[in-house]
Order: C-alpha cells, then structure tokens, then sequence
C-alpha cells in the first residue's frame, strides 16, 4: 500500500486506488444480488425465520422429555445398609422410579413389585447405601506436604550408597 503525498487517494497493490476498490466491492454485490440481504424477496426471509422456529421448537421440546423421564430401574446388591434402623439386609435391591427410592427389600419381592422391562443392575457383593452419601472428608489437611518432607521421605537412604563411597575414596 502506498500513499501518494499530495493525492486524496491511496494506492493497492498493483495500482488500484481507493475509490477502484470501493466500486469493485459494490459492483461483487449490488443491492438486487441474491447474496446482498436487502435483495431478498420477503418470501424467502419467512421461510428462513419459519425454519429457524421450527429449530427453536424441535429442541426445546426433546430438552423438555429429557428433563422428565419415567424410567424404572432395579439395583439388585449383595447387602444393603438400612440408614434408618442399621440392619443389614442381605441379598437386597432397590427399585428407583423416577429418580427416587420407590421400595427396598428381598430381590423376589421387590422384583415382583417391578413393572415388565424394568432395567435392571446388578452389583454382585457389593453392599448398597440407599438414601446415604459418602460426606467422609478430612478438612484442613493439606495432601501435599512441604517440599523438604516428600524428598526425605522419597529419597529416603537413595545416596547413602554415594556418600559412602565418597568417604572412603576421598584423600586424606
């Protein structure tokens, strides 16, 4: 680009000045072009705000569905904490509709309680602890402890080796 002193235009590349480039962008998309906004005929803009509408409410209402599923699973487990009476129940299940503990008991009894194709998982052994959450935590420990601690202990006896043999091999 190159500013000519004296003229009210600049210069582009290749000897283009500013007002050139000015028309060529105006003459790539006049006002009746079907690239330039205001060409449009109005048909085809509520077309386009129709479809965008359309979008709008497509995904508004599968956001809606997910938010309120009524699904029914079946948690079968080797034992069950009861948080209210500390029994053990052993074998147990849950069943959870809708997101909530709907019934706790014997895996033949709750699973008669169940509706047909109930999703169902099973856990083996492991022991279940409906209603409770695991709140077990240790505040104010810092888990990582001054630099000088971690390398003794990492390092703990490392050189002794080295800084035996340096003993004994250093001159007297």
């Amino acid at each position: 680009m190159a500013i000519n002193p004296g003229a009210d235009s600049i210069e582009h590349g290749n000897g283009v000045t500013n007002e050139q480039l000015k028309l060529m962008r105006a003459s790539m998309n006049p006002p009746n072009h079907p690239a330039s906004l205001e060409g449009r005929p109005k048909r085809t803009r509520k077309l386009s705000t129709f479809l965008a509408a359309l979008l709008v409410a497509i995904f508004m209402t599968g956001q809606l569905t997910a938010q309120s599923p009524a699904s029914v699973t079946l948690v079968k487990a080797g034992r069950l904490l009861d948080p209210r009476t500390g029994n053990v129940l052993s074998p147990a299940a849950v069943l959870i509709e809708s997101g909530k503990i709907k019934e706790v008991g014997a895996p033949s009894r709750v699973q008669a309680d169940a509706p047909a194709g109930v999703k169902t998982i099973d856990l083996g052994s492991a022991t279940l602890l409906p209603g409770l959450i695991d709140s077990h935590t240790h505040l104010l420990v810092d888990p990582i402890g001054p630099a000088e601690v971690e390398w003794a202990r990492h390092y703990n006896g490392a050189f002794l080796p080295g800084l035996l043999l340096a003993i004994v091999e250093s001159p007297s």
